[in-house]
């Protein structure tokens, strides 16, 4: 990763109270490159793409904790 990105993931682990492993983040980077040649936007677009895209991972694994929370929850296994 290039230092922006770096910063943008630093600033939302922060905000978020979240760690990246390195996988994800070279996947998720991996990712947001292919989209960003996919619809012809250059690197400058990048940033702006990874920001957004990493909010949604961090909203998309929200919701399936609770979700995962919830099913336990339901089964018995665990209780708040």
């Amino acid at each position: 990763m290039n230092d922006e990105l770096d910063e943008i993931v630093d600033a939302a682990e922060h905000k978020y109270g979240v760690i990246f492993c390195g996988a994800e983040l070279r996947q998720l980077v991996a990712d947001v490159v292919a989209k960003c040649e996919h619809i012809g936007k250059g690197e400058d677009y990048l940033p702006i793409l990874f920001r957004c895209e990493l909010k949604n991972k961090i909203n998309a694994d929200l919701i399936n904790a609770v979700g995962f929370a919830n099913r336990l929850k339901k089964e018995g296994v665990c209780v708040e």
